[in-house]
């Protein structure tokens, strides 16, 4: 079900929202691989949920775009 909704619709509901931890959204990504294709094989995507860990998170990792 989740695999057929539309890669927009997904980001917007497990990134953007503030619904998911980034635990769950990891998860919800290693599922399959098309929701991983979907929720982090994206640079963008992978900036939004590195911004939904926090920015110590992402400093931690060296990602400097969603610090």
């Amino acid at each position: 079900m989740l695999c057929g909704l539309p890669p927009e619709l997904l980001h917007y509901l497990a990134l953007r929202r503030g619904w998911l931890d980034p635990q769950d959204v990891l998860a919800l990504a290693c599922a399959c691989a098309t929701l991983h294709r979907r929720l982090l094989a994206h640079p963008f995507a992978r900036d939004c949920f590195r911004a939904l860990a926090g920015v110590s998170s992402a400093l931690a990792a060296r990602a400097w775009r969603p610090a």
